[in-house]
């Protein structure tokens, strides 16, 4: 009977040991948050995602929060990429500000988190409103690159160019044209 109460107290201080160990000491990797829902899946070639959003913590304390009302996932040298559907995505700094951007499509890379939007792009970013063709959100470089039929709108007036430039880091804008003989259309209110 002795054997027996041994055994199990044994067995009982390695359980105790194992819990205690995975909760205190054990290192938790989790780098993003992600969250997809998945309400029809359909199985072909490619992966059909409908609602689907991502929820990313970025290093530098910002986050960026991207949803579509579809996407098709694809695998490309073990690159997973997204292509989206009517997009929505707002990046949120420390300060509170946000950068909200829409289209009809986008392609998200899961890796490092660019964005490429296409379509009816459209930034909404303290009380300016830009409208083009196409966005690239490039994280690595931290910067947003707007063009094709860029036309801004702000508080004092409208402007229509070739390029729209955003660091991500310090929020300054450059306003260019794809050739130094045109010049930038500007409308003052």
């Amino acid at each position: 009977m002795k054997r027996v109460i041994k055994y199990v107290l044994i067995i009982f201080l390695i359980l105790i040991s194992l819990l205690f160990y995975n909760f205190f000491f054990k290192k938790k990797t989790q780098t993003e948050n992600v969250i997809i829902i998945q309400e029809n899946l359909e199985s072909s070639q490619n992966n059909i995602i409908r609602n689907l959003e991502y929820n990313i913590n970025l290093s530098n304390g910002n986050k960026y929060f991207i949803t579509a009302e579809s996407g098709v996932l694809s695998y490309n040298n073990n690159i997973e990429t997204v292509d989206m559907t009517n997009p929505i995505a707002e990046i949120t700094y420390t300060d509170n500000t946000l950068i909200t951007i829409s289209s009809n499509k986008a392609i998200y890379n899961n890796n490092n988190y660019n964005s490429f939007f296409r379509e009816n792009v459209k930034i909404n970013y303290s009380n300016n409103l830009i409208y083009a063709d196409k966005m690239n959100l490039n994280f690595i470089e931290n910067k947003i690159i707007i063009f094709e039929n860029v036309k801004y709108i702000g508080p004092y007036g409208k402007l229509k160019t070739d390029n729209i430039g955003i660091d991500l880091l310090t929020k300054e804008i450059q306003i260019y044209m794809d050739s130094e003989k045109d010049n930038v259309e500007i409308i003052t209110k």
